[in-house]
């Protein structure tokens, strides 16, 4: 009886690790990649203001939008 309960305790932790560990990769990935970029185009509703040819093989994107300033992140 008590390596039965040793053993299920076990395997009810490890299950638990595994989800755990899956949230945190597949909930932060999800969020980073699908959830976070669409909540940021739909609250500066983002558009190509122009584009230059600067090369051949080289196009510069201008992008515009509402509240750019509050924009969280910066060119580089």
């Amino acid at each position: 009886m008590l390596h039965e309960f040793w053993y299920a305790v076990h395997l009810t932790f490890y299950l638990a690790i595994a989800l755990a560990g899956t949230y945190l990769f597949f909930g932060n990935l999800l969020y980073y990649r699908f959830v976070l970029p669409v909540r940021l185009f739909f609250r500066h509703w983002f558009f190509v203001k122009k584009m230059e040819m600067e090369t051949v093989e080289t196009t510069s994107v201008y992008i515009g939008g509402k509240d750019l300033n509050l924009f969280p992140v910066e060119a580089g």
